[in-house]
């Protein structure tokens, strides 16, 4: 083997071992930056059942509002003004409730499409890693066949002499 292609085979190398570094760096970059997507969407779970129980609570307090109209109306002496202010207050109630509950479910739904970009990040990531240990063997396969060739070419020099 001449000295030429010796260094052709170092430079290859030397390139093969940069390149494994710059997507081994990449990699780590996206495993970083997937930890803290999966904190956001935890984060954004949490509130979810926050809204989730908030909105329980309001269902909860309407329902016992519509308890008390109800009683309300079936009194013989409550002022019929009163019952239709009481009965006008229930439905705003109902509609703001009606209002939170529809929100819960968008809210719902970006949290599973967050959930659902996570696992795609997720599987992404893991792609990346087993393309970069792939990569690394690669590399080191090539790293032992240029030290072999580098003693092959000493040795060849050393019995020239």
């Amino acid at each position: 083997m001449d000295e030429e292609k010796l260094n052709e085979d170092i430079e290859t190398v030397a390139a093969a071992e940069d390149q494994l570094a710059e997507d081994a760096e990449l990699v780590a970059e996206a495993a970083a930056g997937l930890e803290v997507e999966a904190e956001i969407v935890a984060a954004a779970e949490e509130e979810l059942v926050a809204e989730a129980e908030i909105v329980a609570a309001a269902e909860e307090q309407l329902d016992a509002d519509a308890a008390a109209v109800a009683e309300l109306a079936a009194d013989p002496s409550a002022d019929p003004a009163t019952v239709a202010e009481a009965e006008e207050a229930l439905l705003d109630e109902a509609e703001i409730v009606a209002a939170a509950e529809e929100q819960l479910v968008e809210d719902a739904i970006v949290v599973a499409a967050a959930e659902e970009q996570l696992a795609e990040d997720a599987e992404a990531v893991a792609e990346g890693i087993e393309i970069v240990e792939a990569e690394a063997e690669l590399v080191e396969a090539a790293e032992e066949e240029l030290a072999e060739e580098i003693v092959d070419e000493a040795i060849r020099e050393a019995e020239e002499e």
